[in-house]
């Protein structure tokens, strides 16, 4: 009987450790998501800025062609 709560205490020892690993291992994969998530705002805000400037610069080609007929 004492074998098998040691085998018990063992097994519970193992899990905890795991366990513990595993949440620090989610803890640092949440923090490398929220950095993506962070860079992919960043970078969609420059797109949809380059996006704004290449209409604005379209718009300013058109009225300078449409001055100079």
């Amino acid at each position: 009987m004492d074998e098998n709560y040691t085998e018990l205490a063992v097994r519970i020892q193992e899990t905890d450790s795991r366990s513990k690993s595993n949440e620090h291992r989610l803890d640092a994969h949440d923090s490398e998501l929220r950095e993506l998530r962070e860079k992919q705002d960043a970078i969609y805000d420059l797109t949809s800025s380059v996006k704004s400037i290449a209409t604005d610069m379209a718009y300013i080609k058109e009225d300078n062609f449409s001055e100079s007929q």
